[in-house]
């Protein structure tokens, strides 16, 4: 057997898509939904695609590469929040564009414009599309200012809750917003949402104390905390929108006044405007003498002619220019005709201003997008229903709802998600499983000169600080600036690199056979000497277990989780002497999936697995190895790092587990030299972990 076997390879540890991936089925199976994690070059965002095969189903993108604001790990948080606390769910979003109709209507009604919807009698015809177009892009600058504001309340609302779950999110989220608030300033302050995300991003001293409160009050609310508040500070929402649409509406005021008085019906204008383009077909296509126009004026230009022919010549070419114009532009002949021309252009002029209302209210809802809200509220219902019925009551009901209720309401569901967490976190296992099983004790033999080599390395790596280059950290790199200056980039700030959690477990064969050769004293030695090399190092967990079966189906499984428990590690004199490969592989992976940081699972056996049903019968071989087999696929979503170490020399032995752990699986003459490999491997994990 080669070195290279022997060596643990990189594809054993977690990539970050596949941690995400692993947080992303928490919550699947916590709110009974489907999350698909997408990472493309488009800003962090979550989509509600709705309801298929009875779950809910969400998109989320990861923007890649990262904002340099938003690091990856906090976006993808935040995003797997938004479906954790149910953003959607709470028909938030319907409500407030129905809000936007219903404020836009009222501001109509006040300036006593006709609705182009609703109204469309009152619009002089000759606007009335051209109104009606309008009146939905100030619609839509209200929703927009209302999103903005419910977006950046409810991305507050979300991570206060999530750090009640996952406690070191609380860091995280407020080293990202504290980033994203360093970027504003006094000339940042233009419309509501920006005031509530100087107060979410810790610049209080930019806003004022109504804003203050507001996202103070929105920290631990239920599902519609959000628009609970919005709607307690709606009237100084309403008097930015009042104020930015009171010159636009007072513009459509007047265009459709003026539109009102034309004294020409608009039926006599438009056949007057059918005969005009009629006139100008019949005189036909004037293109080509203007270029015949165009081609004599430059060959005059270069010719030879004296200065006075030219001038000549450039008198001749402009009486042309003046015939194929008055062509193109037939002039009208009678006085009604002037007065029909007259409405025709005061018609088209009140078109282009209303046009340009149009356009004004598309940059105005600009002005209240920027890059950061973009980056930071990109929240929206996929395929949103337009006929959605709104229930009044369930609306009054929502908007009714104190603040203190909506507080008690979200942390009763903390509360239940937790419990969820936990039970899942420790699952019951099945009648024929017996946690506990105590077996015969034995004398504990550490090796302890190993154990204080290895103690001493880890806690000399443990205690050296190991630092990087970013662009924030807590001292000033010189050389690293003056490369930086001279390259143009590159980060020059010294930070330094915690270290990861490690957690190795070590699933020990209790079977009869491993009697032999004293293969179960040596394993009880090794994890013991595991256990005290590690007595000083905190962030690195073992944990071991015995087991073995009886000719019931009964798997008895004995667990380690000290030094002083390593007595346990040894041989049972009930009757459970059989080799339930399956069930190890399976109730271990299990419980590792409870520990977070990177994770081993070492399991060593000595024999070929063998179990028996709750009848007596023993299944056969190849039953077990298929088994053994579907429950290591199933292992990998809890570790992805298992290795199987077979101490047998028995052919079938050899092919069954190399079918089972197929390349994580090695092999050696007994547990002395089983040991010496595991020792190696463990200080290389052990020292890897803790350099990183």
């Amino acid at each position: 057997m080669t070195s290279k076997d022997n060596t643990i390879s990189k594809d054993f540890f977690l990539t970050p898509e596949e941690y995400y991936r692993k947080r992303a089925n928490i919550i699947e199976e916590l709110k009974k939904c489907s999350i698909e994690i997408g990472y493309h070059d488009n800003v962090n965002s979550i989509i509600d695609r709705g309801i298929k095969k009875g779950e809910k189903q969400y998109d989320i993108n990861i923007q890649t590469p990262v904002d340099e604001c938003i690091p990856k790990k906090t976006a993808v948080y935040h995003e797997l929040s938004h479906a954790l606390w149910d953003s959607f769910v709470s028909g938030s979003i319907d409500i407030l564009k129905q809000w936007s109709f219903e404020t836009m209507q009222r501001l109509l009604r006040e300036k006593k414009i006709p609705d182009g919807a609703n109204e469309a009698g009152k619009i002089p015809k000759h606007l009335s599309s051209e109104v009606l177009e309008a009146q939905s892009k100030v619609q839509q600058f209200i929703n927009t200012v209302y999103m903005h504001c419910f977006n950046a309340l409810e991305d507050q609302r979300i991570e206060s809750l999530t750090k009640n779950v996952w406690l070191a999110t609380r860091g995280m989220f407020k080293s990202c917003t504290t980033k994203c608030g360093m970027e504003m300033s006094n000339s940042s302050m233009r419309t509501p949402s920006d005031h509530i995300l100087a107060a979410r991003f810790h610049r209080p001293e930019l806003t004022t104390p109504e804003y203050r409160q507001a996202v103070k009050d929105v920290e631990g609310t239920g599902m519609t905390g959000a628009l609970v508040v919005m709607n307690k500070m709606r009237a100084l929402i309403d008097k930015h929108i009042e104020e930015n649409l009171q010159k636009t509406l007072d513009t459509m005021k007047e265009v459709i006044r003026e539109g009102g008085c034309m004294p020409i019906p608009i039926e006599q204008v438009n056949q007057y405007q059918e005969k005009q383009q009629a006139r100008k077909a019949q005189i036909g296509n004037t293109g080509s003498y203007e270029a015949r126009i165009t081609r004599y004026a430059n060959a005059v230009k270069e010719s030879d002619m004296t200065t006075e022919q030219k001038a000549e010549k450039k008198k001749e070419i402009a009486k042309m220019r003046k015939i194929s114009s008055k062509t193109k532009s037939p002039t009208p002949k009678t006085e009604k005709e002037k007065k029909l021309q007259a409405q025709l252009e005061a018609q088209e002029d009140q078109k282009i201003k209303t046009f340009s209302i149009t356009k004004g209210l598309e940059v105005q809802t600009n002005t209240e997008n920027s890059s950061r809200k973009n980056a930071n509220n990109t929240h929206e219902l996929g395929n949103p229903d337009p006929n959605q019925y709104i229930d009044n009551k369930m609306v009054e009901s929502i908007l009714g709802t104190s603040i203190e209720e909506s507080k008690k309401q979200a942390k009763k569901e903390v509360n239940k998600i937790l419990e969820k967490i936990l039970v899942s976190g420790s699952p019951k296992e099945p009648a024929h499983i017996k946690i506990g099983l105590t077996r015969m004790t034995a004398t504990v033999e550490p090796d302890t000169n190993i154990a204080n080599q290895l103690a001493k390395t880890f806690e000399r790596v443990r205690q050296s600080k190991r630092t990087r280059l970013t662009e924030t950290g807590s001292e000033l790199d010189i050389e690293a600036l003056i490369q930086t200056h001279s390259k143009g980039f590159g980060e020059y700030m010294i930070e330094e690199v915690k270290h990861q959690g490690l957690t190795i477990y070590i699933s020990i064969d209790g079977s009869g056979s491993m009697r032999h050769m004293n293969h179960m004293g040596e394993a009880r030695n090794l994890v013991a000497t595991m256990f005290k090399a590690v007595d000083r190092t905190p962030s690195v967990k073992i944990l071991a277990n015995v087991w073995s079966s009886n000719t019931n189906g009964e798997v008895g499984i004995t667990t380690i989780k000290s030094l002083q428990e390593c007595k346990q590690i040894s041989l049972d004199g009930k009757g459970y002497y059989y080799t339930p490969t399956h069930e190890a592989i399976r109730y271990t992976a299990k419980q590792m999936g409870s520990y977070s940081g990177k994770k081993l699972m070492i399991i060593i056996t000595d024999g070929i697995p063998q179990y028996h049903g709750k009848n007596g019968q023993s299944y056969s071989s190849e039953v077990l190895v298929n088994m053994a087999q579907k429950e290591y696929r199933k292992a990998q979503k809890y570790c992805r790092n298992i290795m199987c170490i077979n101490i047998s020399q028995e052919i079938r032995a050899k092919q069954n587990l190399q079918a089972i752990f197929k390349r994580n699986y090695v092999e050696f003459n007994g547990m002395v030299q089983a040991k010496q490999f595991v020792l190696k491997n463990f200080r290389r994990t052990v020292f890897d972990t803790l350099r990183r």
